[in-house]
Formats: structure tokens, sequence, C-alpha cells
């Protein structure tokens, strides 16, 4: 079970969860009956549990992983850069994400756009 706490230490959702992510942007990954799925701070799921693996939200995109690939969704959890990738990062500042397809490291834009590739 876990347990939510405000920056105060008074508690605010008492889930029943198997695993949980931390809070970054409003909402939160939580794993219940093998799927990942993202909690608003009301402890109700704001996107329904759908994804095998999922990191927090960073830039308004969160990396989620489908069928075996990543790929980002937005705060709807509309999958707006599609599960291609082996692996990924968070968004910088600067509205960028370094991910990895057929083992090379590659810099994406929010659009999807790759920004520069390795050789």
């Amino acid at each position: 079970q876990f347990l939510f706490i405000n920056k105060f230490g008074n508690q605010f959702i008492n889930s029943k969860y198997d695993w949980a992510g931390f809070f970054s942007e409003g909402l939160a990954p939580v794993k219940k009956e093998n799927k990942i799925g993202f909690i608003d701070n009301s402890g109700d799921f704001a996107i329904p549990p759908q994804f095998e693996d999922a990191a927090p939200f960073f830039q308004g995109l969160a990396g989620v992983k489908k069928e075996g690939k990543w790929g980002y969704i937005n705060k709807t959890g509309i999958l707006v850069i599609s599960a291609q990738y082996d692996s990924v990062e968070f968004f910088s500042q600067e509205g960028l994400a370094l991910v990895k397809k057929k083992n090379k490291w590659i810099y994406i834009d929010k659009t999807g756009n790759t920004v520069w590739q390795e050789q």
C-alpha cells in the first residue's frame, strides 16, 4: 500500500496500488492490476491504466511503454509521439528528449522530429 503526503506531512491519498511514482505536473504514474495509468491529487485516475511502464510528466509529456516500445503522451492520455523507441528520457526545459532507437541515440523535439542523431 502506498501513502501520499503533501509538503506539510499530511496524508492526502491512501491508495492500494501495486506501485506508485512521484507527482509531477499534477499527475503521478501508478500501477494497478499490472497496468500503469496516472492519478490526480484526489487519487482518481486522470489517465486509465493501459501502459506497460511509464515515467512522470515533464514539459507536458510523459514517456509510456506500450507493446514493448516507448512513446510520449500528453496530459489527456493521447499518444502524441508514437511508441517506436527502445528507451526514452524526460523532456528538458529546452524542449528536447534523448531517445534510443535501433541502438542509436537521438534527440527529438516535442513533436517527435529528430534534432540530432548518433552516426
